[in-house]
């Protein structure tokens, strides 16, 4: 989890090398986090997610493709109008950048034993807050598995918990859950974190940020329930560990 402030944005290197960026934080920080995980050689994002069109999410992104070449971009089909997206075209044509729209239920293949497996959205009902559609997918290796959820918010949490259980999965086992919106009140309700069982959560949150973010109530929630909090405001960039099996995280300084 990368420390770019009051906003998103996490890295994840898989065994074989491959880079995934999940948004890109409010600013040009994120170049500056990148180089401090990334290896220096490495200059090349197999793959982004913009989860959802909020500048606290996609900002810094507009500064990746000049920086570093990145070879596959989701974003969750909504448009706005901002410079990320007023780029966009000039990406997909100037770096041969391939786009796609992810939906439920789909798969893709990262690598032998890395996939992910997309819950939200829904292309069936899109709606009008972009939050309500940010893309939530499981990154799985072997048996760890670990949740992004954008900023959806409790509805389409619950509604992803019903998803599954019309095929009869009432429990949607994790290990690590990246905390809905910043740790708002808006999401991660006391259903979704029985569904999902976490042992670990991280928020990505800006010190001292006017929104009030984290939620103390959500804090409490996460905490009752035995799931292990990490925040970038208080311990800046978390690092998370896994062999496909057993799993650690700790703080940059620690």
């Amino acid at each position: 989890m990368l420390n770019v402030g009051q906003g998103d944005s996490f890295y994840i290197r898989t065994p074989k090398g491959n880079d995934i960026l999940i948004d890109g934080g409010p600013n040009r920080s994120v170049l500056s986090e990148l180089g401090e995980v990334m290896p220096p050689y490495d200059r090349e994002l197999e793959l982004v997610i913009a989860t959802h069109p909020d500048a606290d999410h996609i900002a810094g992104l507009t500064e990746l493709p000049d920086q570093l070449k990145i070879h596959t971009l989701f974003t969750n089909g909504t448009e706005t109008h901002t410079p990320f997206f007023e780029s966009l075209a000039q990406w997909e044509k100037k770096h041969h950048i391939q786009v796609y729209v992810p939906y439920r239920g789909m798969r893709f293949d990262v690598e032998e034993g890395v996939w992910l497996e997309f819950l939200h959205p829904n292309p069936q009902a899109y709606h009008q807050d972009v939050n309500d559609d940010s893309i939530m997918f499981i990154l799985h290796y072997n048996q760890f598995s670990a949740l992004f959820t954008g900023d959806a918010p409790k509805e389409i949490e619950e509604e992803v918990v019903e998803h599954y259980s019309l095929f009869g999965i009432t429990t949607v086992d994790i290990d690590l859950l990246k905390v809905g919106h910043h740790g708002s009140k808006t999401s991660t309700s006391r259903t979704f974190l029985q569904a999902t069982t976490p042992e670990v959560s991280l928020i990505s949150v800006g010190a001292d940020n006017t929104f009030g973010h984290p939620n103390a109530g959500v804090v409490a929630r996460l905490q009752r329930a035995g799931i292990q909090v990490f925040r970038t405001d208080i311990q800046g960039k978390i690092f998370c560990t896994s062999d496909g099996f057993q799993f650690f995280c700790q703080p940059e300084q620690f």
